[in-house]
């Protein structure tokens, strides 16, 4: 009797112990589940994993990143538009630096030209 009884706890323990085995060509599931419950996976083996955190990236940051990319256009705009203002600014004062010059050329040439008809005027007159 007793080689009986340990002939069949030998097989108890055995037949538990081929329970547990399972290669791994076979996804089995755990006996034991430990942690949160749930079963995950290696991230090794998640090939969409990267692509799945770059798109989540991407929805978080979008905003900042397109109110930055606004900000600098704007910025950018702004420069610009005041290097237009300051260059109209310059050609304008050029432009006026000219007429002035010009005017005051123009006077210059007026007065010296009735200088000499005077002269000429002076020393050609009709009834001496």
């Amino acid at each position: 009797m007793r080689l009986v009884s340990i002939l069949l706890s030998m097989v108890a323990v055995l037949a538990l112990a081929g329970c547990a085995y399972h290669p791994t060509r076979i996804g089995g599931v755990p006996g034991i589940i430990t942690g949160d419950g749930g079963y995950e996976r290696h991230r090794s083996y998640d090939w969409g994993r990267r692509e799945r955190e770059r798109e989540r990236w991407e929805r978080q940051h979008r905003k900042e990143w397109e109110r930055d990319r606004d900000r600098d256009r704007e910025k950018w705009l702004h420069e610009q538009r005041r290097r237009e203002y300051e260059q109209r600014r310059e050609y304008e004062r050029r432009r006026e630096w000219q007429r002035e010059r010009r005017e005051t050329q123009h006077d210059r040439r007026e007065r010296e030209l009735r200088k000499r008809e005077r002269a000429h005027q002076q020393r050609h007159r009709p009834w001496d």
